[in-house]
Protein backbone atom coordinates (compact mmCIF):
# COMPACT_ATOMS: atom_id res chain seq x y z
CA UNK A 1 0.00 0.00 0.00
CA UNK A 2 1.33 3.44 -0.71
CA UNK A 3 0.58 4.90 2.80
CA UNK A 4 -0.68 3.34 5.97
CA UNK A 5 -4.63 3.41 7.48
CA UNK A 6 -4.84 5.50 10.06
CA UNK A 7 -4.88 4.43 13.19
CA UNK A 8 -8.45 5.38 13.71
CA UNK A 9 -9.81 3.29 11.09
CA UNK A 10 -8.81 -0.43 12.50
CA UNK A 11 -10.66 1.15 15.51
CA UNK A 12 -13.70 1.73 13.34
CA UNK A 13 -13.48 -0.78 10.75
CA UNK A 14 -13.13 -3.75 13.73
CA UNK A 15 -9.37 -5.09 12.49
CA UNK A 16 -8.08 -7.79 14.71
CA UNK A 17 -5.80 -7.17 17.14
CA UNK A 18 -3.39 -9.95 18.95
CA UNK A 19 -5.00 -9.81 22.40
CA UNK A 20 -2.69 -8.84 25.53
CA UNK A 21 -1.18 -12.39 26.72
CA UNK A 22 1.93 -13.19 29.26
CA UNK A 23 4.34 -13.30 26.01
CA UNK A 24 3.12 -9.45 24.88
CA UNK A 25 5.99 -7.77 24.41
CA UNK A 26 6.87 -5.43 27.71
CA UNK A 27 5.93 -1.88 27.98
CA UNK A 28 8.67 0.93 26.61
CA UNK A 29 7.40 3.51 29.05
CA UNK A 30 6.86 3.49 32.74
CA UNK A 31 4.85 6.38 34.52
CA UNK A 32 6.38 8.03 37.57
CA UNK A 33 3.56 9.32 39.79
CA UNK A 34 1.10 11.59 37.56
CA UNK A 35 4.15 11.82 34.57
CA UNK A 36 3.91 9.61 31.42
CA UNK A 37 7.58 9.92 30.25
CA UNK A 38 6.52 9.61 25.98
CA UNK A 39 9.71 10.62 23.85
CA UNK A 40 7.99 10.95 20.65
CA UNK A 41 9.12 13.79 18.21
CA UNK A 42 10.06 17.27 20.80
CA UNK A 43 6.96 15.74 23.56
CA UNK A 44 9.03 14.72 25.93
CA UNK A 45 6.50 13.92 28.80
CA UNK A 46 2.60 13.70 29.45
CA UNK A 47 0.97 14.96 33.45
CA UNK A 48 -2.18 14.37 34.45
CA UNK A 49 -4.27 16.15 37.39
CA UNK A 50 -4.32 14.03 40.75
CA UNK A 51 -7.94 13.02 40.39
CA UNK A 52 -7.04 10.58 37.58
CA UNK A 53 -5.43 7.36 38.95
CA UNK A 54 -2.83 5.36 36.99
CA UNK A 55 -4.34 1.84 36.49
CA UNK A 56 -1.39 -0.01 33.73
CA UNK A 57 -0.81 -0.30 30.74
CA UNK A 58 -0.98 -3.16 28.15
CA UNK A 59 1.22 -3.71 24.33
CA UNK A 60 0.28 -5.99 21.69
CA UNK A 61 0.62 -5.94 17.81
CA UNK A 62 -2.21 -4.85 15.97
CA UNK A 63 -3.66 -7.08 13.37
CA UNK A 64 0.41 -7.41 12.16
CA UNK A 65 0.44 -3.91 11.21
CA UNK A 66 1.91 -2.01 13.86
CA UNK A 67 3.33 -2.11 17.67
CA UNK A 68 0.41 -0.43 19.89
CA UNK A 69 1.46 0.47 23.64
CA UNK A 70 -1.76 1.36 25.57
CA UNK A 71 -1.72 3.31 29.35
CA UNK A 72 -4.70 4.57 31.41
CA UNK A 73 -5.73 6.68 33.84
CA UNK A 74 -8.85 7.04 35.03
CA UNK A 75 -11.16 8.88 37.62
CA UNK A 76 -13.25 6.58 38.61
CA UNK A 77 -17.08 6.96 38.97
CA UNK A 78 -19.73 4.79 40.45
CA UNK A 79 -20.02 1.72 41.14
CA UNK A 80 -16.90 0.37 38.95
CA UNK A 81 -18.00 3.05 36.15
CA UNK A 82 -14.92 4.98 33.92
CA UNK A 83 -16.38 8.84 34.82
CA UNK A 84 -13.22 10.31 33.26
CA UNK A 85 -10.21 8.64 31.27
CA UNK A 86 -6.97 9.79 29.37
CA UNK A 87 -6.06 6.53 26.97
CA UNK A 88 -2.75 7.30 25.61
CA UNK A 89 -1.53 5.24 22.54
CA UNK A 90 2.02 4.83 21.30
CA UNK A 91 2.04 3.24 17.55
CA UNK A 92 4.51 2.36 15.19
CA UNK A 93 4.49 0.56 11.88
CA UNK A 94 5.92 -2.42 11.34
CA UNK A 95 8.80 -2.98 9.13
CA UNK A 96 7.76 -3.35 5.64
CA UNK A 97 3.69 -1.70 6.53
CA UNK A 98 2.74 1.23 4.32
CA UNK A 99 4.62 4.40 4.77
CA UNK A 100 3.78 6.89 7.26
CA UNK A 101 0.72 7.81 9.37
CA UNK A 102 -1.87 10.45 7.73
CA UNK A 103 -4.40 12.75 9.82
CA UNK A 104 -4.69 15.31 7.62
CA UNK A 105 -8.51 15.41 7.11
CA UNK A 106 -8.62 16.27 10.84
CA UNK A 107 -8.83 19.54 12.18
CA UNK A 108 -5.39 21.11 13.14
CA UNK A 109 -4.84 22.06 16.32
CA UNK A 110 -1.73 23.57 19.13
CA UNK A 111 -1.57 21.91 22.08
CA UNK A 112 1.58 22.56 24.24
CA UNK A 113 3.45 24.22 21.87
CA UNK A 114 3.32 20.85 19.88
CA UNK A 115 0.92 19.98 16.92
CA UNK A 116 -1.60 17.84 17.10
CA UNK A 117 -4.39 17.03 15.01
CA UNK A 118 -8.22 16.48 16.31
CA UNK A 119 -11.11 14.35 16.21
CA UNK A 120 -14.40 14.19 18.42
CA UNK A 121 -16.85 11.22 18.41
CA UNK A 122 -19.18 9.75 20.39
CA UNK A 123 -18.86 6.11 21.80
CA UNK A 124 -23.17 5.50 21.16
CA UNK A 125 -22.12 1.86 19.67
CA UNK A 126 -20.55 -1.19 22.54
CA UNK A 127 -16.72 -1.79 21.41
CA UNK A 128 -15.96 -4.52 18.95
CA UNK A 129 -14.10 -6.95 21.49
CA UNK A 130 -11.25 -7.31 18.31
CA UNK A 131 -10.44 -3.36 17.93
CA UNK A 132 -8.10 -1.93 20.31
CA UNK A 133 -10.87 0.19 21.96
CA UNK A 134 -12.00 -3.06 22.78
CA UNK A 135 -8.84 -4.25 24.04
CA UNK A 136 -8.89 -1.07 26.13
CA UNK A 137 -12.48 -2.07 27.65
CA UNK A 138 -11.13 -5.50 28.39
CA UNK A 139 -8.23 -4.21 29.82
CA UNK A 140 -9.74 -1.91 32.11
CA UNK A 141 -12.65 -4.40 32.87
CA UNK A 142 -9.84 -6.95 34.28
CA UNK A 143 -9.47 -4.12 36.79
CA UNK A 144 -12.83 -3.19 37.78
CA UNK A 145 -14.13 -0.73 35.53
CA UNK A 146 -16.46 -0.54 32.99
CA UNK A 147 -16.45 2.35 30.19
CA UNK A 148 -20.13 3.56 29.91
CA UNK A 149 -21.64 4.07 26.19
CA UNK A 150 -22.63 7.58 25.36
CA UNK A 151 -19.06 8.60 26.53
CA UNK A 152 -17.54 11.61 24.27
CA UNK A 153 -13.87 11.29 23.27
CA UNK A 154 -11.44 13.59 21.83
CA UNK A 155 -8.68 11.87 20.31
CA UNK A 156 -5.44 14.06 19.60
CA UNK A 157 -2.55 12.48 17.82
CA UNK A 158 0.35 13.65 16.93
CA UNK A 159 3.02 12.37 14.18
CA UNK A 160 6.61 13.68 14.45
CA UNK A 161 7.65 15.58 11.66
CA UNK A 162 10.94 13.13 11.87
CA UNK A 163 9.16 9.81 11.28
CA UNK A 164 6.02 9.78 10.35
CA UNK A 165 5.86 5.91 10.42
CA UNK A 166 5.53 6.29 14.15
CA UNK A 167 2.55 8.40 16.42
CA UNK A 168 0.96 9.21 19.36
CA UNK A 169 -2.55 9.23 20.42
CA UNK A 170 -3.99 10.97 23.46
CA UNK A 171 -7.45 10.21 23.92
CA UNK A 172 -9.84 11.93 26.50
CA UNK A 173 -13.21 10.34 27.32
CA UNK A 174 -16.31 10.89 30.32
CA UNK A 175 -19.30 10.12 30.83
CA UNK A 176 -22.56 11.27 32.18
CA UNK A 177 -23.17 9.75 35.49
CA UNK A 178 -26.74 8.56 35.81
CA UNK A 179 -28.96 11.81 36.45
CA UNK A 180 -26.61 14.07 35.50
CA UNK A 181 -26.49 16.32 32.03
CA UNK A 182 -24.63 14.76 28.94
CA UNK A 183 -21.62 16.07 28.42
CA UNK A 184 -21.02 19.05 25.10
CA UNK A 185 -18.04 18.93 23.27
CA UNK A 186 -16.60 22.30 24.42
CA UNK A 187 -17.25 21.73 27.79
CA UNK A 188 -15.24 18.13 27.10
CA UNK A 189 -11.98 19.68 25.44
CA UNK A 190 -11.98 22.30 27.94
CA UNK A 191 -11.87 19.67 30.98
CA UNK A 192 -9.68 17.36 28.88
CA UNK A 193 -6.68 20.22 28.14
CA UNK A 194 -7.31 21.22 32.00
CA UNK A 195 -6.70 17.50 32.95
CA UNK A 196 -3.19 17.29 30.90
CA UNK A 197 0.27 19.13 30.34
CA UNK A 198 2.20 18.01 27.34
CA UNK A 199 5.74 18.64 28.05
CA UNK A 200 8.12 19.22 24.38
CA UNK A 201 11.66 19.95 24.11
CA UNK A 202 11.83 23.63 21.46
CA UNK A 203 12.55 22.33 18.21
CA UNK A 204 15.42 23.78 16.49
CA UNK A 205 13.55 25.74 14.39
CA UNK A 206 12.01 27.65 17.18
CA UNK A 207 9.67 30.20 15.95
CA UNK A 208 9.25 28.10 12.26
CA UNK A 209 7.59 25.36 14.22
CA UNK A 210 5.37 27.44 16.15
CA UNK A 211 4.61 29.78 13.14
CA UNK A 212 3.72 26.53 11.10
CA UNK A 213 1.55 25.50 13.47
CA UNK A 214 -0.55 28.55 13.13
CA UNK A 215 -0.74 29.04 9.34
CA UNK A 216 -1.79 24.80 9.50
CA UNK A 217 -4.64 26.41 11.73
CA UNK A 218 -5.25 29.00 9.72
CA UNK A 219 -5.85 26.98 6.73
CA UNK A 220 -8.19 24.37 8.54
CA UNK A 221 -10.14 27.70 9.36
CA UNK A 222 -10.31 27.67 5.73
CA UNK A 223 -11.50 24.44 5.46
CA UNK A 224 -14.24 24.20 7.66
CA UNK A 225 -15.33 27.54 6.59
CA UNK A 226 -16.34 26.04 3.39
CA UNK A 227 -17.97 22.95 4.71
CA UNK A 228 -19.84 24.94 7.14
CA UNK A 229 -20.80 27.55 4.27
CA UNK A 230 -19.45 30.42 6.78
CA UNK A 231 -17.77 33.29 4.90
CA UNK A 232 -17.04 36.04 8.34
CA UNK A 233 -14.75 32.36 9.33
CA UNK A 234 -13.20 32.47 5.65
CA UNK A 235 -12.51 36.16 5.84
CA UNK A 236 -11.83 36.21 9.70
CA UNK A 237 -7.21 36.02 9.27
CA UNK A 238 -7.81 38.31 5.62
CA UNK A 239 -6.98 41.82 5.40
CA UNK A 240 -8.17 44.53 3.00
CA UNK A 241 -5.06 44.42 0.49
CA UNK A 242 -5.23 41.21 -1.11
CA UNK A 243 -3.76 39.68 -4.28
CA UNK A 244 -5.55 36.61 -6.36
CA UNK A 245 -3.95 34.54 -9.20
CA UNK A 246 -6.10 32.50 -10.88
CA UNK A 247 -7.95 32.01 -14.40
CA UNK A 248 -4.52 33.03 -16.05
CA UNK A 249 -5.88 36.61 -14.57
CA UNK A 250 -3.75 38.68 -11.64
CA UNK A 251 -6.93 41.07 -9.40
CA UNK A 252 -6.36 42.52 -6.29
CA UNK A 253 -10.36 42.38 -4.74
CA UNK A 254 -10.70 44.42 -1.10
CA UNK A 255 -12.15 42.39 1.84
CA UNK A 256 -15.99 44.11 0.40
CA UNK A 257 -15.46 42.51 -2.80
CA UNK A 258 -14.84 39.31 -1.59
CA UNK A 259 -17.24 38.98 0.59
CA UNK A 260 -19.85 39.50 -2.47
CA UNK A 261 -18.35 37.24 -4.48
CA UNK A 262 -17.94 34.47 -1.56
CA UNK A 263 -20.98 35.08 0.78
CA UNK A 264 -23.45 34.09 -2.39
CA UNK A 265 -21.25 31.30 -3.63
CA UNK A 266 -21.33 29.04 -0.16
CA UNK A 267 -24.46 30.20 0.59
CA UNK A 268 -25.62 28.07 -2.80
CA UNK A 269 -23.45 25.20 -2.04
CA UNK A 270 -22.85 22.40 0.56
CA UNK A 271 -19.96 20.41 0.48
CA UNK A 272 -20.63 16.42 2.06
CA UNK A 273 -16.79 16.38 1.30
CA UNK A 274 -14.32 19.26 1.15
CA UNK A 275 -10.50 17.81 2.39
CA UNK A 276 -6.76 17.59 2.09
CA UNK A 277 -6.18 15.15 -0.47
CA UNK A 278 -2.70 15.29 0.40
CA UNK A 279 -0.75 16.35 3.79
CA UNK A 280 -0.93 20.20 3.35
CA UNK A 281 3.11 21.62 2.61
CA UNK A 282 3.86 24.79 5.38
CA UNK A 283 7.21 26.93 5.28
CA UNK A 284 7.91 29.67 6.94
CA UNK A 285 10.49 32.46 5.43
CA UNK A 286 13.60 31.96 7.43
CA UNK A 287 13.22 35.81 9.35
CA UNK A 288 9.36 35.02 10.32
CA UNK A 289 7.57 37.18 8.53
CA UNK A 290 6.51 35.44 5.82
CA UNK A 291 4.84 32.20 4.88
CA UNK A 292 2.68 30.08 2.39
CA UNK A 293 0.59 26.45 2.39
CA UNK A 294 0.77 24.75 -0.63
CA UNK A 295 -2.89 22.26 -0.50
CA UNK A 296 -4.70 19.74 -2.83
CA UNK A 297 -8.20 19.46 -2.20
CA UNK A 298 -10.90 17.23 -2.70
CA UNK A 299 -14.34 18.65 -2.64
CA UNK A 300 -17.87 17.10 -3.24
CA UNK A 301 -21.57 18.29 -3.02
CA UNK A 302 -24.35 20.16 -4.60
CA UNK A 303 -25.39 23.67 -5.72
CA UNK A 304 -28.26 25.57 -6.33
CA UNK A 305 -28.08 27.54 -9.59
CA UNK A 306 -29.91 30.90 -10.22
CA UNK A 307 -32.78 29.39 -11.17
CA UNK A 308 -33.47 26.91 -8.56
CA UNK A 309 -31.94 23.82 -9.57
CA UNK A 310 -30.21 22.05 -7.13
CA UNK A 311 -27.06 20.39 -9.36
CA UNK A 312 -23.94 18.47 -8.19
CA UNK A 313 -20.69 20.04 -7.73
CA UNK A 314 -16.79 17.84 -7.78
CA UNK A 315 -13.61 18.69 -8.16
CA UNK A 316 -10.52 19.05 -7.10
CA UNK A 317 -8.21 22.03 -6.72
CA UNK A 318 -4.32 22.63 -5.63
CA UNK A 319 -3.71 26.26 -4.75
CA UNK A 320 -1.12 28.27 -2.47
CA UNK A 321 -2.61 30.49 0.52
CA UNK A 322 0.04 33.49 1.08
CA UNK A 323 1.02 34.93 4.62
CA UNK A 324 2.57 37.57 5.93
CA UNK A 325 3.10 38.29 9.80
CA UNK A 326 1.80 42.27 10.85
CA UNK A 327 2.16 43.28 14.18
CA UNK A 328 2.39 39.87 15.62
CA UNK A 329 -0.56 38.52 14.10
CA UNK A 330 -0.58 36.04 10.55
CA UNK A 331 -3.06 37.72 8.04
CA UNK A 332 -3.68 35.75 4.66
CA UNK A 333 -2.64 38.27 1.60
CA UNK A 334 -3.16 36.25 -1.20
CA UNK A 335 -4.11 33.15 -2.99
CA UNK A 336 -3.13 31.54 -6.34
CA UNK A 337 -4.96 28.46 -7.41
CA UNK A 338 -5.99 25.89 -10.31
CA UNK A 339 -8.79 23.44 -11.16
CA UNK A 340 -7.69 19.90 -11.88
CA UNK A 341 -8.53 19.22 -15.89
CA UNK A 342 -12.20 18.09 -16.54
CA UNK A 343 -13.08 18.98 -12.70
CA UNK A 344 -15.47 21.53 -11.73
CA UNK A 345 -16.00 25.18 -10.48
CA UNK A 346 -15.10 26.92 -7.19
CA UNK A 347 -14.10 29.93 -5.25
Amino acid sequence: MSRAVPAIAFLLLGFRVVPPTSESPPLTRRPVGQMLPVAVGPIRELHFSKEFRYVGGQRFILRKTADAEQHFFVAPGKAGTVRRLYWIQFEKLLPGIGESYDYSRDEAVTVGGVSFRRNVRRWDAPAEPDSDRGAMCAFLAKRGYQVPDGAVRIRLVHVPDVNRREELMIIYAEAPERGTPEPVEPDVQRRALEGLSVVATPTPAGRASSDGDRLLALHEEVMRAHRESNVDLLLAAEEDDYVVANRGEITRPDRKSRRERLGPYLRQTGFTTYRDKVPPIVEVSSDGSLGWVIVQVEARGEQTTPSGAVEPIEFVSAWIELYEKRNGRWVRVGNVSNFKPSAGGGA
